[in-house]
């Protein structure tokens, strides 16, 4: 995965809005368990919607995989799935100057808390089956979750 620059990313991000103005997601840093077992991988996604013609909104969203966290990434094969592109960065702080970067060429980007929040923000602003489905498999996850804590809650 090669390693890209800050205003390459954002010039990169900024050239899928459909407008110079665009509306950019940007999800919470999120990670997923890899191996050895007790290591994790570390990313976040930018998504932004941008006119694929005849009045069609195309959703793109780039997984940024943030190299400073060892062992390097490997991209999980669900976001491999899901996004259009992966980008690598090794900075600590690649989240947060992205963000700024990004508003200071004018674009309004949507920093959101919450991985949820920000895919039901995605579906509202580029409604589509694949962000659809994106969706229905975090809340799938999320009540898994909820499942096992009741679970492991009631056993203890």
């Amino acid at each position: 995965m090669p390693e890209m620059k800050l205003d390459a990313i954002a010039a990169r991000i900024c050239g899928l809005c459909s407008s110079s103005h665009g509306e950019i997601v940007v999800s919470p840093m999120v990670w997923f368990p890899r191996q050895p077992p007790g290591t994790r991988d570390w990313s976040f996604n930018v998504s932004v919607g941008g006119r694929a013609g005849k009045g069609r909104i195309r959703w793109s969203s780039i997984n940024i995989a943030d190299l400073d966290y060892e062992p390097a990434p490997q991209i999980h094969p669900l976001i491999a799935a899901a996004v259009d592109t992966v980008i690598a960065i090794k900075r600590p702080e690649a989240r947060a100057a992205i963000i700024n970067t990004l508003r200071q060429r004018g674009a309004t980007v949507h920093d959101m808390a919450d991985e949820l929040d920000a895919i039901r923000l995605c579906e509202r602003l580029w409604p589509g089956p694949k962000v659809t489905k994106i969706r229905q498999a975090v809340e799938r996850e999320r009540a898994q979750w909820k499942a096992e804590a009741i679970q492991a809650k009631a056993s203890s």
